[in-house]
């Protein structure tokens, strides 16, 4: 039979045991811990990622939808088009971002909902004053930007008709000598 010596050695091997598992599963634990932290932290890049790209997207799509709708219908004046009650109830007619798409939730933004305020009608007319503000910019741009050129072929122009006189000066003094 066994002895109390061997009894409590072999209870102290098992605490041992015990001890030594437990701190290799704590261990574990922390490594599995520190993994998850990772793993929520890209997750949490991508879906910030995910959401910018879909913005973007509604973007795009809303552009879309607006110029397709601006070249279907027929032309209109710009003051027909911009009644006050668009251009004043609008927020966003100031900066370029489009609302964003509420009809189509996605599964990593169940959570979050809008409600859009303005009916399709109105959106469409915001959509075609966002349109029709950028076109104008554009052809504003171009138009300083021709202007600077004509401005510079004006004054490349004006020194070569100095220069044709100063040449036509010196051929004529040459020519009397």
């Amino acid at each position: 039979m066994y002895s109390g010596t061997d009894g409590r050695s072999e209870a102290a091997m098992d605490s041992s045991d015990i001890s030594s598992d437990l701190s290799s599963q704590q261990l574990l634990v922390n490594q599995l811990r520190d993994r998850l932290k990772q793993n929520e932290s890209l997750l949490k890049g991508r879906e910030s990622e995910f959401t910018e790209l879909q913005q973007k997207f509604n973007k795009l799509k809303f552009i879309h939808k607006s110029k397709t709708s601006v070249t279907s219908t027929p032309p209109m004046t710009i003051s027909s088009e911009l009644t006050p009650t668009t251009a004043t109830s609008s927020p966003q007619s100031s900066d370029d971002r489009a609302p964003s798409d509420t009809t189509t939730p996605s599964p990593l933004t169940t959570g979050m909902t809008t409600s859009m305020t303005a009916s399709t009608s109105d959106s469409a007319n915001r959509g075609k004053f966002l349109l029709l503000k950028k076109q104008l910019e554009e052809s504003r741009a171009l138009n300083q930007l021709k202007d600077s050129e004509n401005q510079m072929m004006k004054h490349e122009l004006q020194e070569l008709r100095d220069r044709q006189i100063k040449y036509e000066e010196e051929r004529d003094d040459q020519d009397v000598e």
